[in-house]
């Protein structure tokens, strides 16, 4: 596909229809407002999903990849350097590729269009870089997606379990050629159905939410000179309870790092947080931050150096990720321990493993690489999150990182103008991070620029979401934006980072608010996801809310009473089906989900819309028919059809958040308070024929169906399973009490029992 960047064909697109191998000839057609005008540019756009607005222009527009080759006579060249070019309104913006490496192209004089030219040269016979005129060039494109409603038709992993997740939470659209957002790329149909979003909620008393960090008289009296977010470790969903580290200081005015607990407190409407309990051995706080260098030698100069991450590795090991320089703070890198036991262990001198990252220097290209062996084109400061996909059922993109790539550049007369474009990685290891997309060559991702940068998993694993604090030109007095994507590739716009109101964390909204906001890294509590930001840098924080995958959601439209959203076709995984799950608010409405057979378009037996039981209200909803779940089935493909209903149209409609397909977890049974004759371990049975008992427990209420018991003369027979004296086998049935039928017990001795249970969906119990 290619599309019309300037000219009075501006944003028309002409579909590739035919390509002859014999004569190298591309088809190409399209409806087109008149014959393209003189110098008309049409860009090659080989991703239908590129998209996002920066000062009114698409992205795609400017974030081209495609395999150029140069004929010359009868030998072809592989192009060995590429530039590329983009003007904006405060100066230069320029790439290189050259042998797999993207740097600056210093000197270029500023064009005067506002647009972008690509440039090339390849790599001739006698080892030098040339162009000799009457060249004639060609364009081999490798790869071509036509364009179209750009919806998925199936969801399907490949052979290494990569591919979209049976999951929809509705943060990733669709985008019509000028970047008009339509509906989520997991929607087939839908019908009568309203897409929204709503930013999440500020805290007003941003005041408190930073006291609320801290304790006077403790290791976390006060924040340090720079605010320190609450920084996310681990969650325990069922406590409903955030891990965080803290950077703060103490009494005598040492910065420390330790772990803090937080829980929501209705009665306040705030995060409460108090001090974590330290294992044995251990210490809270655990590190003097002042430890931390940025070189391996313990004296070395320090400048800015704050912790940023501490995560687990793929070995079992932890890592903490810090940022600093030994320089100016437009100097700023990305260091990292790695290899601590646990996550109180940390030590610089026997685990400092240098830049993640390296940089380059300012103004210079960068020629020998250290740290991984890569180097972004950023020659000033590089930072940003680096994520642990804990739903990534491939380990290519277990580990992620976007940093924000800072580079100086010359507008023609001096180095006077900064770029921060997102350059991205990933890995099966935080120590084995690779650049995104295509192995050595590393160019920024179709994203914005970044001043400040954070960033999550928003909830599946193919939704990545990106917080930026000012792109473009907007220097430090914008916003908070929210970028999504499905790949960690191909980002776009879903709330902008601008100076106003429309942004995703407005800055200035707040009285006494600074019209600079930076974000921190979001996180679950509870039914709720929390977005830390800076209020100001001088020592003041704040967070804003919203439900749980609430960001968007479809309801159904004004003046309507029904409506209905369907899926792609869903293709069953390798270990089958999981049960479904809604995140969905039902208000005055009814949702009811039907199970279609893709086939022949009409749902399957037991699993219409009049078979779904009755739903409720929640983050995380089963979904079931006539108490059966998904995960029963055995087709190979599926689609769901999902209704939403109202009585009246002035009636508020059910909302839906978020669908998910989770892998089947398996609930054991277990019996508890086993006895014999009514006592528990009694000293004294008269009864020959002893009574048995026990209380059947499932987490679910699923019924017992069965149960065993044996029972042996010594712990070791038992402990291996072996029932000596007696073995009841299998009984079928949900009676918790039976008699002995073995052997003849002698007196005065001691016999060993136990029971095992068996759940409705015949499961049995871990325990024997």
């Amino acid at each position: 596909m290619l599309t019309f960047i300037d000219g009075n064909c501006t944003g028309r697109q002409l579909y590739v229809t035919d390509w002859d191998n014999t004569t190298k000839f591309l088809t190409v057609e399209t409806a087109l407002p008149g014959t393209p005008s003189a110098g008309s540019i049409a860009t090659v756009n080989p991703f239908s999903r590129i998209m996002g607005q920066d000062g009114g222009r698409s992205f795609r527009e400017y974030w081209i990849e495609a395999s150029l080759w140069a004929r010359h006579g009868a030998q072809d060249h592989h192009f060995v350097l590429l530039e590329w070019q983009q003007a904006e309104a405060a100066g230069l913006s320029t790439l290189r590729y050259e042998k797999g490496r993207t740097v600056v192209m210093p000197g270029v004089p500023s064009p005067t269009s506002g647009r972008g030219a690509l440039y090339g040269m390849y790599y001739w016979d006698d080892g030098y870089y040339d162009q000799p005129g009457g060249t004639n060039l060609e364009i081999w494109l490798e790869k071509i997606e036509i364009g179209g409603p750009q919806t998925y038709q199936i969801l399907r992993r490949d052979g290494r379990n990569i591919g979209p997740a049976l999951a929809d939470n509705f943060m990733v659209l669709t985008r019509s050629a000028g970047g008009t957002a339509g509906d989520s790329v997991k929607v087939w149909r839908q019908q009568n159905l309203a897409f929204n979003k709503q930013r999440p909620t500020k805290i007003t008393d941003y005041d408190a939410v930073t006291a609320d960090l801290y304790e006077p008289g403790t290791w976390r009296t006060s924040s340090p000179d720079f605010t320190s977010f609450p920084i996310p470790v681990s969650y325990d969903a069922e406590a409903e309870v955030i891990t965080c580290a803290l950077e703060a200081v103490d009494g005598s005015g040492v910065t420390r790092l330790g772990y803090i607990q937080g829980s929501w407190d209705e009665q306040t409407g705030r995060i409460s947080w108090s001090d974590e309990p330290a294992p044995t051995g251990k210490s809270n706080p655990f590190l003097d931050v002042a430890t931390l260098r940025c070189e391996r030698e313990s004296d070395s100069r320090r400048i800015d150096v704050h912790p940023s991450r501490i995560i687990p590795s793929f070995d079992g090991t932890w890592s903490l990720i810090y940022t600093g320089n030994t320089d100016v703070a437009d100097e700023t890198g990305m260091y990292a321990l790695h290899g601590a036991p646990d996550r109180w262990s940390f030590d610089h001198p026997s685990q400092f493993a240098g830049e993640i990252i390296t940089k380059g220097g300012k103004g210079t290209e960068i020629l020998q690489p250290w740290g991984n062996g890569y180097s972004p084109w950023g020659n000033a400061h590089i930072y940003g999150p680096i994520l642990h996909n804990p739903y990534a059922q491939t380990t290519e993109k277990q580990y992620m990182a976007f940093l924000s790539a800072k580079t100086i550049m010359h507008n023609g007369t001096t180095w006077n103008d900064s770029r921060r474009p997102i350059v991205g990685f990933a890995g099966a290891d935080i120590k084995s991070l690779v650049p995104q997309p295509y192995n050595r060559e590393i160019s920024p991702l179709p994203a914005p620029d970044a001043h400040g940068i954070n960033g999550d998993i928003l909830g599946q694993e193919d939704c990545i979401g990106l917080l930026i604090e000012g792109s473009g030109g907007g220097g430090f007095t914008q916003g908070v934006g929210l970028f999504t994507s499905e790949d960690g590739i191909h980002f776009q716009e879903m709330w902008p980072s601008s100076a106003w109101l429309d942004a995703f964390i407005p800055q200035g909204e707040l009285p006494g608010e600074a019209t600079r906001v930076t974000p921190g890294r979001p996180f679950r509590l509870g039914d709720k996801r929390i977005y830390y930001y800076l209020v100001d840098w001088s020592g003041t924080c704040n967070f804003a809310w919203c439900r749980y995958n609430g960001e968007t959601w479809y309801s159904i439209s004004d003046g309507e009473i029904s409506a209905y959203l369907e899926t792609p076709i869903l293709e069953k995984p390798d270990e089958g089906w999981g049960e479904l799950y809604f995140n969905l608010e039902l208000n005055d409405g009814n949702l009811q989900v039907e199970v279609w057979d893709p086939e022949n378009e009409q749902p399957l037996a037991g699993y219409g819309k009049q078979d779904c039981d009755m739903l409720a209200s929640g983050i995380e909803q089963p979904i079931t028919w006539q108490s059966a779940s998904l995960s029963e089935l055995t087709d190979d493909y599926l689609r769901l059809r999902i209704h939403l209903t109202r009585p009246l149209s002035t009636d508020e409609s059910p909302q839906l958040f978020a669908w998910e397909i989770k892998a089947k977890v398996v609930q054991y049974p277990s019996a508890a308070e086993l006895q014999v004759e009514g006592e528990t371990n009694p000293a004294n049975v008269v009864d020959s024929t002893p009574t048995f008992s026990w209380t059947y427990q499932h987490l679910q209420g699923s019924p017992q169906s069965a149960y065993q018991i044996i029972v042996a003369s010594s712990q070791e027979q038992l402990d291996d399973g072996i029932g000596d004296l007696w073995d009841s086998g299998v009984v079928l049935g949900s009676e918790t009490t039976a008699t002995y039928q073995g052997q003849a017990l002698a007196d005065y001795q001691t016999y060993f029992w136990k029971v095992r249970v068996r759940s409705a969906e015949g499961v049995w119990s871990e325990e024997w």
